[in-house]
């Protein structure tokens, strides 16, 4: 697969600028940079990244890369949820965090297997601007690995799954593209396994579509 086409837009794999590649071969070193927020442990184990939420008093965690990206950003990795968690497996792109690095102030985040009912798809936080896309349509299978690419061009956010595209939505108000901002994991009450992530200056061109005659 080199193209991912979206409703007006086609991006190009081979074309596109890689800003990280980190497959999680070098144990901690690889992770130990990176800013973790809230309640989860994160490890590197055997070429992935493994983050975990118990059940309980743990309700959620995230791990945001040190490096930061400007403009358009496509993220692509393997993961999976680690029996018997079978929920929520979440990635965050184009994240604001707060000064003290403690929480987010503005981000788009991307889930399988999430809001309580198996559902996918993308929420843009920003304060009391919350934007949110879901559907039941694609629904997680506990313990399977999946391709994901997702991120955001031009305003358009979308999540594609082994090569399929789950949802898409252009957002009237995008988070700043213009700031460098960071990509990261995250769990919710869940345990999940991460690898071969690859951070993609995206390069696409418009591709309009119509109604033959």
């Amino acid at each position: 697969m080199t193209r991912l086409e979206l409703a007006e837009k086609s991006i190009s794999l081979s074309r596109s600028e890689r800003l990280m590649d980190n497959c999680f071969h070098g144990g901690a070193a690889d992770v130990s940079s990176w800013i973790p927020v809230g309640n989860a442990s994160w490890e590197v184990d055997d070429g992935a990244l493994v983050g975990r939420c118990a059940n309980g008093s743990l309700e959620h965690g995230q791990l945001f890369s040190a490096q930061t990206f400007a403009g358009d950003i496509l993220l692509e990795f393997y993961a999976q949820t680690v029996l018997p968690s079978d929920h929520d497996i979440i990635w965050w792109w184009q994240t604001e965090l707060t000064e003290d690095n403690t929480s987010w102030k503005r981000a788009y985040l991307g889930a399988l297997g999430g809001w309580w009912s198996n559902r996918a798809g993308i929420e843009r936080l920003d304060g009391e601007k919350e934007v949110m896309a879901t559907t039941p349509l694609f629904k997680l299978e506990p313990g399977r690995k999946y391709k994901i690419h997702s991120g955001c061009i031009d305003g358009s956010s979308f999540i594609f799954v082994d090569g399929a595209l789950i949802i898409e939505f252009k957002d009237p108000d995008p988070v700043d593209p213009g700031k460098a901002l960071r990509i990261g994991f995250g769990v919710y009450r869940s345990t999940i396994r991460i690898e071969e992530l690859t951070v993609y200056k995206p390069s696409w061109e418009a591709a309009p579509k119509s109604y033959s005659a």
